[in-house]
């Protein structure tokens, strides 16, 4: 029971002493799901045609992962998009995996991505036209994405005001699905928390029933004022 205590203390000798915080407490969004005023929607070719059309609310959940984050979106249930991310301690992050699943008639595209790449530094440092570049691989597809800090600005979210820096990412993938995908991303300083997002895509997928082309396009924006993250503050330097 002693040894049990001591490893939950992080090895202090002071079993009632709490563990350290985590460095990374103010690099990371908090956990929990998050509201965001949406629109757009997705289509296939396919058959006759079908569009699928997003709901005016949508939601991500943020979870903590042993490394870092995932923030996973879920506007259908025909419809998941989720991004895992590593953050260190100086608060760089780093693009670890992407799930990315359509379904339309029953048919369901899930594809698992697992990346490699650059880190991008801590968002209240990162140099305005730092550029970096992911790679990304799932069993059927290759992903390239490019990414670009593109400005810092200030948002008004339901009277808050947010700092916040925007990312752009082009992806190209090769494979199975080929396609280009172009993601605006506005993330709060320092916590990277999504507090808007564009994206406009387009893909041609293999399928049982022939090629099919494929159209997205989807606008959202927070519609809370994000929580503020533990010793802000102090971290964004």
């Amino acid at each position: 029971m002693i040894a049990a205590l001591t490893i939950a203390a992080c090895g202090s000798d002071d079993p009632d002493e709490p563990p350290p915080p985590n460095p990374r407490t103010a690099f990371e969004p908090a956990p929990g799901r998050y509201s965001y005023a949406t629109r757009g929607f997705e289509t296939v070719d396919a058959l006759l045609g079908s569009r699928h059309s997003y709901p005016p609310r949508t939601r991500t959940t943020v979870a903590h992962k042993a490394c870092g984050y995932t923030e996973r979106w879920l506007p259908r249930r025909e419809r998941r998009l989720q991004f895992d991310y590593c953050v260190t301690a100086d608060g760089s992050r780093r693009l670890k995996a992407v799930d990315d699943i359509h379904e339309f008639f029953g048919y369901p595209e899930a594809l698992h991505y697992v990346c490699k790449g650059e880190p991008v530094p801590a968002l209240a440092r990162v140099k305005i036209g730092f550029r970096w570049t992911d790679r990304c691989k799932a069993r059927t597809t290759s992903l390239v994405l490019r990414g670009k800090v593109l400005r810092r600005s200030t948002l008004n979210i339901k009277g808050t005001e947010v700092p916040t820096v925007l990312l752009r990412v082009e992806a190209r993938s090769r494979g199975k699905a080929t396609g280009r995908n172009v993601n605006n991303s506005w993330l709060a300083v320092p916590s990277g928390l999504l507090v808007r997002r564009s994206v406009r895509g387009t893909a041609t997928t293999r399928t049982p029933i022939g090629n099919v082309n494929s159209k997205e396009r989807f606008r959202m924006e927070l519609d809370a004022p994000p929580k503020p993250s533990s010793n802000a503050d102090a971290q964004q330097g």
